[in-house]
């Protein structure tokens, strides 16, 4: 049986034909005429049964060298049930120093009472991949990939203007100019006429398309006048679990995107039912983010597929 020597930290080293085999299946890194292994790659050779452990002169076990592994770090078995997870689906991903590497996209690997990396996704440029991997307390690991969104493309123009308004506590009655709206998804219409949110009015006010009271400023102003700026008819999306629904077009059937402010997901568990929803009913889910990447998609995936 071929021979994996392990260092005190778990990392191992091999040469020959096993380190040949294990070059093969993208594992380890030369180094000095050797092949040396990260201790996730190292565990799973152990695992595997394709060579015998030995650290300082002794054989040692893959469920020594778990244990060993799990007590100096206790987030490495995450780790290693995330890398063990897409060895089996055949890919190839490279263990780094707390998440993991595929085809070039990083990987971080989360609890679910983790709260969200918020300072992360900020980091993800537009068109950049990236993904999460969660392993639940019964080892079973979910992944979604993350996508930086720029903006959204969107066919609703604004309305022409000359709409009278009348305060009705946060809300606003139209009493002049309804059907333009209604054409392009503004308010909800009641028998006693339409009613604007406060972030409607508030944009429609701001663009001097709208006479009326001044508006109460809110802390959504800012998401819905961008998704506006930008053709898209943002809509209550409560009834999905988000801030907004989303719509592309005036002939769009179904919204498109659902969005919420990243700061309102409070930890992985509640991205993870936000996302499984949004799969559910085939939209995509939407993080706003703010500054250069306004947004990140989320979406959950079985196999995650590495960027080329």
């Amino acid at each position: 049986m071929r021979t994996l020597e392990l260092d005190e930290g778990l990392r191992g080293r091999c040469s020959g034909h096993l380190a040949k085999r294990l070059s093969l299946a993208g594992m380890g890194r030369p180094a000095d005429g050797f092949l040396e292994l990260h201790p996730i790659e190292a565990l799973l050779v152990l695992e595997r049964g394709t060579a015998v452990g030995r650290l300082g002169g002794r054989a040692i076990t893959f469920e020594e060298a778990l244990s060993r592994l799990a007590s100096s770090d206790p987030r490495a078995f995450d780790l290693y049930l995330a890398y063990r997870d897409l060895r089996m689906m055949g890919l190839k991903p490279r263990p780094g120093d707390g998440h993991l590497i595929l085809g070039g996209a990083r990987m971080d690997v989360l609890r679910p009472e983790d709260p969200l990396p918020v300072r992360e996704l900020e980091e993800v440029r537009e068109t950049e991949i990236r993904f999460l991997a969660v392993p639940d307390r019964e080892g079973d690991v979910t992944y979604y990939e993350l996508r930086g969104v720029g903006h959204l493309e969107g066919s609703f123009p604004l309305p022409r203007g000359g709409i009278l308004v009348e305060a009705l506590g946060d809300r606003y009655l139209v009493s002049g100019g309804r059907g333009e709206l209604e054409q392009l998804m503004y308010g909800v219409r009641t028998e006693f006429g339409l009613i604007l949110s406060q972030e409607e009015y508030s944009f429609l006010h701001k663009l001097g398309l709208a006479r009326g009271p001044n508006p109460i400023r809110g802390p959504f102003d800012e998401i819905y006048s961008t998704l506006r700026m930008w053709g898209t008819a943002p809509k209550s999306g409560l009834k999905f679990g988000a801030l907004y629904r989303v719509y592309a077009g005036p002939s769009s059937r179904h919204s498109e995107w659902l969005v919420s402010p990243a700061s309102s997901v409070s930890d992985i568990s509640t991205l993870a039912g936000l996302a499984r929803v949004a799969h559910a009913v085939r939209k995509v889910l939407l993080l706003w983010i703010g500054g250069r990447s306004k947004m990140v998609s989320v979406r959950w995936t079985k196999r995650p597929t590495a960027p080329p």
